[in-house]
């Protein structure tokens, strides 16, 4: 069996530079009522794709701010390097023709040869500039009644068919409430999981969702989960018989 690791990253609710108002403390409530715990299979070494060499999900940090990552300007068929280590106001509103460039190169650089993505991360790591992070977001649409709190996960790299910079994944919550504090009260109505280009959506009375108090969201490698692993993410015992290993007090 794999062993897995159980993480239940700290949930905080990030507001956008341009928002008027800071959260209040009902948004950060209802974001952390229903923090999701992730179960990632236990990385035994940083070379093995078998395993989540890029866990935990982490800070955008690694990327926004990093001396080492460029921001490139695709125009007049080159690559023209704007800046170093970029930060999220130097970012914001660019168009398609922009982009971050990670040291590394995914298909030259393998692992465990200095300057590859993952002796990269495990840098990171080590000196504390990777911790468990989940992002949230209290999102509504226009047009339509009630909220949605959605969570996001970012991994520094994927390490699948597709090899990418940068990851994300996510799930969100439905409630059929106008306000946070009546979220709370209600409880929700809906579960999505999702990542890549699959995901699953379950009534919240679904017998398949656990009712706990928290979702637990099983992941493999980024990239990796089907869709009907995702399924069995949300059962009633949140985990799959080859995820049953898991005996790690959770990391918070």
């Amino acid at each position: 069996m794999a062993t897995l690791l159980v993480i239940a990253a700290s949930a905080s609710l990030f507001v956008a530079a341009s928002a008027e108002a800071a959260s209040s403390p009902e948004q950060q409530q209802l974001v952390s009522a229903y923090a999701p715990i992730l179960m990632l299979r236990e990385q035994t070494g940083p070379c093995k794709t078998t395993e989540e060499q890029y866990k935990p999900p982490t800070t955008v940090r690694t990327v926004l701010g990093n001396p080492r990552v460029r921001l490139i300007h695709y125009a007049g068929g080159k690559d023209v390097t704007v800046t170093y280590g970029p930060t999220a106001a130097e970012v914001a509103g660019l168009g398609d023709d922009y982009y971050l460039d990670l040291p590394g190169d995914p298909l030259d650089v393998q692992c465990p040869k200095e300057g590859s993505y993952a002796t990269d991360f495990q840098r990171l790591r080590a000196t504390n500039k990777a911790p468990a992070i989940t992002y949230a977001h209290i999102a509504t649409e226009p047009g339509y009644t009630g909220i949605v709190v959605q969570y996001f996960f970012f991994y520094y790299f994927n390490q699948f068919n597709d090899l990418h910079e940068g990851d994300w994944e996510g799930m969100q919550i439905a409630f059929d409430a106008d306000t946070p504090a009546e979220a709370l009260a209600q409880g929700p109505s809906q579960v999505a999981l999702f990542q890549h280009a699959g995901g699953e959506r379950a009534d919240w009375d679904d017998t398949k969702v656990q009712k706990d108090g928290n979702i637990r969201s099983c992941s493999r490698p980024p990239g990796r989960t089907p869709p009907s692993t995702t399924t069995r993410s949300t059962s009633r015992t949140g985990r799959t018989d080859r995820e049953s290993a898991a005996t790690t007090p959770p990391i918070r």
